[in-house]
This record gives C-alpha cells, sequence and structure tokens, in this order.
C-alpha cells in the first residue's frame, strides 16, 4: 500500500504523501511518508469518514464536514467528530475538535 500511494509524489505539507486505507465499515486508517527521505510515519489515530489535506498545508482534518453530512437529513451523526491537527516536527499535534450537540457545533476537549 505505501509502495503504491508515493508514486504520485507529495500531497501534503510541501514534501510528504498521506497514504489512505481501509480497516473496516467507518474506518480508515492513514500513513505520512517523507518524499525525500523515504521515512515512514506512523500515525496514532485513524478517520471514520476520511481526510482532508493540501500539499502546500500542514494542517490535517480528520472527518471533514463535507464528508460526514447525512444526506437524507442534512445532519452530522453525533458520535462522530470533526478534528483538527498540525503537522509539526514529524507529528500530528492535536488543535480542536467539534461535534455535533443539539444541531449545533461544538468546540470538544478530546485529547
Amino acid at each position: 500500500k505505501l509502495t503504491e500511494g508515493v508514486k504520485d509524489g507529495p500531497n501534503f505539507a510541501n514534501r510528504f504523501t498521506i497514504i489512505e486505507w481501509g480497516c473496516g465499515a467507518e474506518c480508515q486508517n492513514f500513513a505520512v511518508v517523507d518524499a525525500k527521505t523515504g521515512q515512514i510515519y506512523d500515525v496514532p489515530f485513524g478517520s471514520e469518514r476520511g481526510l482532508d489535506f493540501r500539499l502546500d498545508s500542514n494542517l490535517l482534518i480528520v472527518n471533514p464536514v463535507q464528508n460526514i453530512i447525512i444526506a437524507d437529513n442534512n445532519l452530522l451523526p453525533e458520535w462522530l467528530s470533526t478534528r483538527f491537527y498540525e503537522w509539526k516536527n514529524g507529528k500530528f499535534n492535536f488543535l480542536a475538535a467539534f461535534r455535533l450537540i443539539d444541531n449545533k457545533m461544538v468546540y470538544m476537549d478530546l485529547e
């Protein structure tokens, strides 16, 4: 999975490649690979509804809102949080998390 994933080059934080794979229903794992050195960084968390990231940014959004809205009623499931991390010095630093409570996005202190 990692070898195949790095073929297209960096897609995150200028020189890194995020590679995602499924681990069952409502579960995705991923790793970060340094495109210059080949170093693989294991990530100690996964996602339930995917990731959002860009080549020119070190921000990672886990379970981005656009991926978790329930199409039938345009609501977010209350059990699911959207989390924000900053990639710095070879690891993800937790920034914030939000969860839907009573149809309002509420900041959560999850970590």
